[in-house]
């Protein structure tokens, strides 16, 4: 059955946070490999559809790069693989914390 979806309203919640659009684009390690832009150009795509991101550990920018420009309300997830030095996970964590838009 089809229906009119001109007006449907797809928001909803990911881990509390509210999206735009059900959809996350999952973790792409190197991304400028593909565009010069690379996940900073994902987090612009998925800023004007209003869907999370997941950054790779493996990003070929740092978290401070690809959330330079994003709205306050912007979701972004973090892929962190634990390491055998626990300190660099924690590192990690704590420099991802700093990002202004984390809440």
């Amino acid at each position: 059955m089809f229906i009119d979806c001109e007006h449907c309203d797809i928001t909803t919640t990911i881990m509390g946070r509210a999206v735009e659009l059900p959809i996350y684009v999952f973790p792409a390690a190197m991304a400028r490999l593909a565009h010069p832009s690379g996940e900073a150009g994902i987090a612009q795509a998925c800023s004007r559809f209003g869907a999370l991101q997941i950054i790779s550990k493996n990003a070929s920018m740092t978290p401070e790069q690809i959330t330079a420009n994003a709205k306050p309300s912007q979701v972004f997830a973090w892929q962190l693989y634990a390491q055998v030095e626990r300190k660099k996970s924690e590192d990690m964590l704590a420099r991802i914390d700093k990002l202004p838009h984390i809440k």
